[in-house]
């Protein structure tokens, strides 16, 4: 087995922990709350951080999906919080998802050279303003 394939296969068998990511109500917030992640890296670590407290993530990049699949599922009532993952994400988005509209949407998000720890908590910070503003 060659060394790559070994330390792959035990990074499975030791997950990462993503508990000292967010507050102790992390999971409360986080759990059943849709978001896309437009990107064309790997993002691994975020997928796994996201569904560690309840989200369910649905990672795509411009090659695998059209665009206007997208913007469908970026405008739609189906996803709470989109991020919109500036490096490699191809023009033609941007031009269908106007910077306008992305500005005017907050639940919308342009985000450049950002951690997974950093996306994981704009999450928690999202749905923790609508609590709040529901709540007042």
């Amino acid at each position: 087995m060659t060394r790559d394939k070994l330390r792959r296969l035990h990074q499975r068998a030791h997950p990462m922990n993503f508990t000292d990511w967010l507050p102790a109500d992390g999971k409360d917030v986080l759990t059943g709350k849709h978001i896309l992640i437009v990107a064309w890296q790997q993002t691994q670590t975020l997928n796994q951080a996201l569904r560690s407290f309840g989200a369910s993530p649905t990672i795509v990049n411009n090659h695998e999906k059209s665009i206007p699949w997208i913007t469908q599922q970026a405008t739609g009532q189906q996803t709470d919080l989109t991020f919109l993952m500036s490096e490699g994400l191809s023009h033609a988005v941007l031009v269908t998802l106007t910077k306008e509209q992305i500005n005017s949407r907050p639940d919308i998000r342009l985000v450049y050279h950002q951690s997974p720890a950093d996306i994981v908590n704009q999450a928690y910070q999202y749905f923790k303003d609508l609590e709040r503003q529901q709540i007042t």
